[in-house]
């Protein structure tokens, strides 16, 4: 008596996010359809298409939605280290999700997408704790490059046999990390 239930209440573009999360923990991009997505969460394919261009689209949002989530408190306090060690056990709780990902590599895909919106986080980053406008091409190339490996390795990473916990992942990447970056991603002269 006087209890208050509260509903959550999920919209249209959650519900199809929960759809293509659960059907990726299943088999692979390729073998999904936008009309399979739509009838997994009975709702119509229009109303997929009013949320989404297509399912490559579907998969990018979830990234960058969990890429402002985990790195929305990277200039207020948190580290980028904390950050990746985030976002590395997010993707290792959900291997299967990203395996099935990854195995899309056309137009638009993942690995594309997290590179230029990480390269902006990046350079946002700098050029604002440096106070500077523009980044030399040095800095340029070592974000790039630094960026197309960790993709590389992260994509490798849930194949392996007996992947390594993300604390010891992020470790290697730490090591691998150009000088001239070291400050923003292992925390180091912060």
């Amino acid at each position: 008596k006087g209890e208050i239930i509260m509903i959550e209440k999920r919209t249209t573009k959650q519900i199809l996010v929960d759809s293509v999360l659960d059907l990726l923990s299943k088999k692979p991009i390729q073998k999904i359809s936008v009309q399979e997505i739509a009838a997994h969460c009975h709702v119509s394919t229009r109303s997929f298409y009013n949320h989404f261009l297509d399912k490559q689209d579907i998969v990018n949002w979830i990234y960058l939605d969990k890429e402002k989530e985990l790195f929305r408190n990277f200039n207020k306090g948190t580290s980028l280290h904390d950050s990746f060690l985030k976002l590395f056990s997010f993707v290792y709780d959900n291997m299967n999700i990203f395996l099935n990902i990854q195995t899309y590599t056309g137009q638009n895909n993942l690995s594309e997408n997290i590179i230029e919106q990480a390269k902006k986080t990046m350079t946002a980053a700098i050029k604002a704790n440096e106070n500077i406008t523009e980044l030399d091409e040095e800095t340029q190339f070592a974000i790039e490059f630094w960026l197309n490996g960790v993709i590389a390795m992260t994509a490798k990473w849930p194949k392996s046999p007996a992947p390594l916990p993300p604390a010891d992942f992020l470790h290697l990447v730490e090591v691998a990390t150009p000088q001239r970056l070291k400050p923003y991603i292992c925390g180091e002269n912060e």
